[in-house]
């Protein structure tokens, strides 16, 4: 595709369709994969759709209502969670890229209740052929970033997806960079990669 110049640039009128044809979206990855029909390709084996659901019965947006992904957060999920004909995971790591305000946060806060307490270890196949998912019985999971600042805005996310009756049926101790469930077996800690904040500072000499 030829590069526009700064003058066909300036005169570009903004638009969709411009866009789509002189700026086409990178996609990598399954999330984005689409059949010869245009339509898009899922997982034929995945936890997902068991964690969807129990996403939506257990964790609430801020205002109450039932957390619902975005049909794009939903594809992540059900990626994510793919398994194998042996019920391993298809994919032991993943890259979630996207425009500010899309929902990254909220979605990091979710997998990792999720993955604290929720179905994200393969227990067995169901008698419909699909995967059963159950709870990693020592599970600790952990939020990271450069600095305790960048983990803010995953971690402010917690105590509003958690509501009360979720908080009882799982014994959890929801506090502001740890979480406990179920006695304390299953931890969930927010931390930083720099010393400095995670630590405090060196000493001097």
């Amino acid at each position: 595709m030829p590069t526009l110049t700064e003058a066909e640039l300036e005169a570009l009128e903004p638009s969709a369709e411009n866009a789509a044809v002189h700026f086409p979206p990178t996609f990598i990855g399954p999330t984005w994969q689409k059949d010869e029909n245009g339509k898009w390709l899922l997982p034929e084996k995945t936890l997902g759709w068991e964690i969807l659901g129990w996403v939506a019965e257990w964790l609430t947006f801020s205002d109450n209502r039932p957390f619902m992904c975005t049909p794009e957060q939903a594809r992540f999920v059900l990626w994510y969670y793919a398994v194998d004909s042996r019920g391993k995971f298809k994919y032991r790591k993943a890259v979630l890229q996207r425009m500010k305000g899309w929902g990254k946060d909220p979605l990091a806060a979710v997998l990792s209740i999720v993955e604290l307490i929720g179905p994200s270890q393969f227990s067995h196949w169901g008698p419909d052929g699909n995967p059963v998912g159950r709870p990693h019985p020592d599970a600790y999971v952990q939020v990271t970033a450069v600095s305790e600042q960048q983990t803010e805005n995953t971690r402010d996310v917690f105590p509003g997806l958690i509501p009360n009756r979720t908080r009882a049926a799982f014994n959890m101790d929801v506090q502001k960079e740890v979480i406990y469930a179920n006695g304390g077996r299953q931890k969930l800690r927010t931390m930083s990669a720099n010393f400095r904040s995670a630590e405090g500072g060196r000493l001097s000499e």
